[in-house]
């Protein structure tokens, strides 16, 4: 499946939120996932670059979101969707807090 690019800005700037709340380098991530320092820092800055289901499944892993169910990995069994729905969460909590603000 591929990401469609209308929630690439959305996927980014999850992203960029992650990486702060758990204080991770992007470094740290482009190491992790192989795409570029410069590309993902981009991508955070203004959301245009490209995102495909190998680097949402990375960025899953990499942010701990990593359960097992039997002898499976739970991020392998994970559609491209579910994997996008966790790493935005993020933004829905934020905008939940600041609701009740």
């Amino acid at each position: 499946m591929s990401i469609e690019e209308r929630l690439f800005p959305k996927i980014w700037q999850a992203l960029g939120k992650w990486l702060k709340q758990k204080s991770l380098s992007l470094d740290a991530l482009a190491k992790f996932t192989g795409k570029s320092r410069e590309r993902i820092q981009n991508g955070i800055r203004n959301g245009t670059e490209w995102i495909d289901s190998k680097f949402i499944h990375d960025c899953i892993e990499f942010f701990g979101f990593q359960f097992r169910r039997g002898t499976e990995d739970f991020d392998d069994v994970l559609s491209d969707e579910e994997c996008i729905d966790l790493l935005t969460s993020i933004l829905e909590d934020e905008q939940f807090n600041s609701d009740l603000e």
